[in-house]
């Protein structure tokens, strides 16, 4: 009931209540006929405006109900004030049950409009709150990301510097090595030296690997490996330049197995890959530096790198100079200890090792000869047939010497027609024996000038040994400038000993 009453409107009330007030008004004038109820009539208005003051709408209501109750229970006037003053009572304690069911529906409606007010605040801030925590998640997931992103390039960063690191300290030892082998490059006084010490170098360098250095020959018909350090039944050690792709090109090649580029001067046992690179030195190749690489128990090798191949193109650039440098000094150093015309050593020469052959003669207790002579009437013969017959003849006479003499030997032109020969470590018999074959070797040559013959050709001799007839080189070379002038007294085209210094 209490719930029924408070879903109704408050103005439904309001519109009955004034209705039935009207009503008991009618009734109320039927009752009032004696003046002995003028106090009810005089009390009326006050107890229904109380009521009304305390009960709002409901007042008329309950005021009208009142009034037409009168005729229905009381029959009799007289009873009239009490009934009213007892129905007054019950009307007050009425208007105080529906004031507070009033006031209770209303506290309760104020009770739902705040609940709905802050469930809806509530769920403001709870979807507020969601948007956040959303935004938030995605803001830490693409952070997570961005640090998972920023981790892996550093580690591909670190990964790349540690290669990068290994590779400098590659770099770095392999200069150091380059300028190691470099030092001693200048330092080698022939080919051999310096081929032995860049093969060293190259191994350092291509650890592991197979290679070979090839020299091209002086009328540059074949190539001939000089010096290698491994195995080298992967190719030829004799070889036509033309067998190689990278003296052809005169830039380096690099070739496998599978390729139908692999050069020629490797056999039918190819291997599984190849780097040719020419050393190139003024536009004109000097021989070629090769590697290879093969199987090993099955497996294959790598192949080479581009750091190999440029490692390979500075080893053969620095060899190729060191060996360009070592054939100029060679040849400004023959140019002033050799004779031009007949290519023997000169006089300068001859005098310095005559020293030193001396002195080592001196060391070992073993002798030593010198023979010195000249061509028999030379000045004759230039009057005669001319100076460059005079040179053809001198040519000539320098290549007996280098024919007829041992590799210890040394072979001089002393000046003009003169000649003379050091023999190391030799008895004085073995001298003679030398110096009358040489006589005999000149005097056979059968030299032509412009179509007609010179003559014969005769010299004469003399000789010298060491310790008999001299310790120091003035004066072996004074007792055989004796001993030469005394063959020619004696008649020319003949050999003189000098003699004893005692």
């Amino acid at each position: 009931m209490k719930s029924l009453l408070g879903k109704l409107p408050l103005e439904f009330y309001g519109v009955v209540g004034y209705c039935l007030a009207i009503v008991a008004l009618g009734e109320l004038f039927i009752y009032l006929k004696t003046t002995t109820n003028v106090l009810f009539l005089l009390a009326f208005p006050i107890i229904f405006v109380a009521i009304t003051q305390s009960t709002r709408m409901y007042a008329p209501m309950i005021g009208a109900l009142f009034l037409v109750s009168l005729r229905v229970v009381f029959n009799n006037a007289k009873d009239l004030p009490i009934s009213l003053a007892s129905l007054g009572v019950l009307a007050a304690i009425l208007s105080i049950f529906f004031e507070i069911i009033y006031r209770d529906n209303i506290s309760r409606k104020q009770a739902e409009e705040s609940l709905r007010q802050a469930y809806a605040t509530l769920e403001r801030r709870v979807e507020e709150r969601t948007i956040e925590l959303s935004m938030s998640k995605t803001s830490l997931e693409t952070e997570i990301d961005e640090r998972k992103r920023t981790e892996e390039e550093l580690r591909h960063a670190s990964v790349k510097m540690r290669d990068w690191a290994n590779e400098l300290e590659q770099r770095n030892h392999e200069i150091t090595l380059l300028n190691e082998m470099g030092d001693l490059l200048q330092l080698c006084q022939t080919s051999q030296e310096t081929y032995s010490v860049a093969a060293k170098f190259a191994q350092q360098l291509f650890p592991g690997q197979a290679g070979a250095w090839g020299i091209i020959n002086a009328s540059r018909t074949f190539v001939e490996t000089v010096v290698a350090w491994s195995d080298l039944t992967a190719q030829d050690r004799i070889f036509s330049p033309d067998d190689c792709w990278a003296l052809r090109r005169g830039h380096p090649h690099l070739a496998d197995a599978e390729s139908r580029l692999m050069c020629a001067h490797f056999n039918q046992k190819s291997p599984a890959y190849s780097l040719c690179v020419p050393m190139m030195a003024q536009g004109e190749a000097l021989g070629i530096l090769y590697l290879w690489r093969t199987d090993q128990a099955g497996t294959l090798p790598l192949p080479f790198t581009d750091a190999h191949q440029n490692l390979a193109v500075t080893l053969a650039e620095r060899v190729s100079l060191a060996l360009v440098n070592l054939n100029l000094r060679e040849s400004l150093r023959n140019q002033a200890i050799r004779d031009p015309l007949t290519g023997l050593f000169n006089r300068r020469y001859m005098e310095e090792t005559l020293e030193r052959e001396l002195y080592r003669a001196t060391r070992r207790k073993v002798t030593l000869a010198v023979i010195m002579f000249d061509i028999d009437h030379f000045k004759t013969f230039n009057d005669l047939h001319g100076h460059a017959a005079g040179d053809l003849v001198l040519r000539g006479i320098g290549d007996v010497l280098r024919t007829e003499t041992r590799a210890e030997d040394i072979t001089c032109r002393y000046g003009g027609e003169e000649f003379f020969v050091i023999l190391p470590d030799i008895s004085q018999e073995h001298a003679l024996e030398r110096a009358e074959r040489l006589r005999t070797q000149i005097k056979q040559l059968n030299m032509r000038y412009d179509d007609r013959s010179l003559g014969a050709i005769t010299v004469s001799l003399g000789i010298a040994i060491f310790p008999q007839h001299g310790l120091a080189g003035e004066a072996l070379i004074k007792a055989a400038d004796e001993a030469l002038y005394d063959a020619k007294r004696a008649g020319r085209n003949r050999l003189e000993i000098a003699p004893d210094a005692n």
